[in-house]
């Protein structure tokens, strides 16, 4: 069992909370909007949509996305590891967040 600390405006905006396929990371979303400072200085303001957590590492923080337009209703991994994750927003949105393109496939030429 592992376990990482959040704050209180993050804990209560989760979402939904996935394990990927090899159990190595966690994926949360989260649906409620936590604007944080822009870091670029553009007066934008972000919030967390995801965030990725490391279990085999003790629950290390990997990584953190932020949106000015998403809140996330459920994410998921793709089945695969390696192949990213989807999540979808409750603007009616999917997002898709890979090394690349899910749906890339190679077409046999019937000449051959």
């Amino acid at each position: 069992l592992m376990a990482a600390p959040l704050d209180g405006a993050k804990a209560s905006g989760v979402t939904c909370v996935k394990l990927s396929p090899s159990a190595e990371y966690c994926l949360l979303g989260y649906g409620v909007r936590e604007n944080i400072p822009s870091v670029d200085g553009l007066d934008e303001n972000r919030h967390p949509v995801t965030a990725l957590y490391n279990v085999k590492k003790g629950m290390k923080h990997v990584s953190t996305l932020t949106s000015a337009d998403d809140d996330v209703n459920i994410a998921r991994f793709h089945p695969e590891s390696g192949h990213g994750f989807v999540y979808g927003t409750k603007q009616g949105r999917v997002r898709l967040l890979a090394p690349r393109v899910w749906n890339h496939y190679h077409v046999e030429d019937d000449d051959e």
